[in-house]
């Protein structure tokens, strides 16, 4: 009669590698930068009912509480100035060609303030202009 040889199986201890995949995972989570965010200070008004922005537009005016004016577009800064040196400046952006321009100003600048702004982009042509609003 022949003996039945049993087959050895092998096996691979995998609790040595799940520890160096551990280590490598926390070596990667120290070592890495991650890209800061930049972000305005701007408190928008609040209302009621909301706004839908819409996912085209890609100009966005921020006036914040220190009176300066950043204009981004296709989030991109670029550029910041005051409002004496807007106006100027948005000639030579030609921002009337986009489909609309919105406007994100911070809630405790004055009424005159952002009037003034408002004024200067329809002097340049803008005619789609959109207040930002938050909803409470």
């Amino acid at each position: 009669m022949r003996r039945v040889r049993r087959r050895n199986f092998y096996s691979i201890s995998i609790i040595n590698l799940i520890d160096i995949i551990f280590i490598l995972l926390i070596f990667f989570m120290i070592t890495t930068t991650f890209k800061q965010t930049e972000s305005l200070d701007i408190n928008l008004p609040k209302s009621k009912t909301s706004f839908n922005k819409n996912s085209d537009v890609n100009v966005v005016i921020f006036y914040d509480l220190n009176e300066k004016i950043t204009i981004k577009i296709d989030n991109k800064v670029l550029f910041s100035s005051n409002l004496d040196d807007l106006s100027k400046e948005i000639g030579e952006l030609n921002l009337n060609t986009f489909k609309a321009v919105h406007l994100s100003a911070d809630s405790k600048l004055d009424y005159g303030k952002i009037v003034n702004l408002m004024s200067i982009l329809k002097e340049n042509k803008i005619k789609n202009l959109n207040l930002d609003i938050e909803k409470f």
